[in-house]
């Protein structure tokens, strides 16, 4: 079975959009990349505005994977070499948990709870691609969230997918 390949178009690496293309479709890929992101999630775009990026920063790259995820991986890759080019700092994920803590305290509790169930669904998802590692320590991160505890049903799904 021959699987067509993804094509990498453009790209802006200083912030992880680009546009890539799937036999004659193009699509714009923005972060964040959820993990279970396929393209039939992705925005359709046309032709010119693949060209036209360019002057708005993209650089033409004419780089080919198999999957999405290969495309994915190779864009947050350059991201992350520009960002230690630059001399920024990667947040641990300390920080990150900080970080996201910080702007809960803004969230009213509807978003807060979104905010947890989007993440819940995320571990699942690794866990159902076998990403086991990953999965228990974003689970870790998930349980040392403050607010969790203000809902019982998410806090047992947690402890759910702990087991």
């Amino acid at each position: 079975m021959n699987m067509e390949k993804i094509t990498l178009i453009a790209h802006a690496p200083e912030d992880g959009w680009a546009y890539i293309k799937k036999g004659s479709k193009y699509y714009l890929l923005e972060p964040p990349y959820p993990s279970d992101l396929k393209l039939s999630d992705l925005e359709e775009v046309d032709e010119k505005t693949v060209k036209r990026s360019v002057h708005f920063g993209f650089k033409i790259c004419k780089k080919e994977f198999n999957s999405l995820s290969d495309v994915i991986e190779y864009i947050k890759k350059k991201y992350l070499k520009i960002k230690e080019q630059r001399g920024e700092k990667i947040p641990t994920l300390q920080e990150l948990r900080n970080n996201i803590e910080e702007v809960m305290e803004y969230l009213n509790e509807d978003s807060r709870r979104k905010f947890i169930e989007t993440v819940l669904n995320e571990i699942e998802n690794l866990i159902n691609r076998g990403e086991l590692e990953r999965a228990e320590k974003s689970i870790f991160n998930v349980h040392g969230l403050k607010y969790l505890k203000n809902f019982e049903d998410l806090e047992k799904r947690l402890f759910d997918l702990w087991n």
